[in-house]
């Protein structure tokens, strides 16, 4: 009954991914095809927004997959968006403090990075951060947000570890 008064009532639907580190998030797995992460989010209810190159956007391009050359998803990204709520261990880590974030991502690694507004990556989890700034709060600018908090596979932690 309650989405039913929400879609009445015009509230939006909220979507609830957990990260899993190694494994993916909500019902996202690494390793899954470009046609079973459509088919998955779709169950969701959310529609493909678009595609370039090799990524795929959804829910007006605030959640990013991107795909290896083999074409199975190797990252994930999440955008600031009113109806995305993204945790880690049960806790929030969308909504709130770019600050607050660091630290909850902090908590599973040996040698936690220092705090860096331009972005973050947590190399035991293979968690990243992209440019904090009041910009991303979807509350108001209250503070510094993250634009993007992503997870990804190990492949994807070789290639972005990579040296150019």
């Amino acid at each position: 009954m309650t989405g039913f008064l929400n879609q009445l009532f015009g509230r939006p639907r909220l979507r609830r991914f957990a990260l899993r580190p190694h494994i993916g998030a909500g019902p996202l797995r690494f390793g899954m095809t470009r046609a079973k992460c459509e088919q998955a989010l779709r169950k969701w209810g959310l529609p493909k927004h678009s595609s370039h190159g090799a990524s795929d956007y959804y829910l007006a391009a605030s959640l990013q997959l991107e795909f290896s050359e083999e074409g199975t998803l190797w990252f994930i990204g999440f955008a600031p968006h009113e109806t995305l709520a993204v945790t880690l261990r049960g806790q929030t880590v969308t909504g709130v403090p770019a600050s607050s974030v660091a630290g909850i991502f902090a908590l599973d690694e040996s040698q936690p990075p220092v705090f860096a507004p331009n972005g973050m990556l947590f190399p035991a989890q293979i968690l990243t951060t992209w440019e904090a700034d009041p910009q991303y709060d979807i509350g108001g600018e209250r503070w510094a947000a993250w634009g993007q908090i992503g997870i990804g596979s190990e492949d994807y932690l070789e290639a972005v570890s990579a040296p150019l």
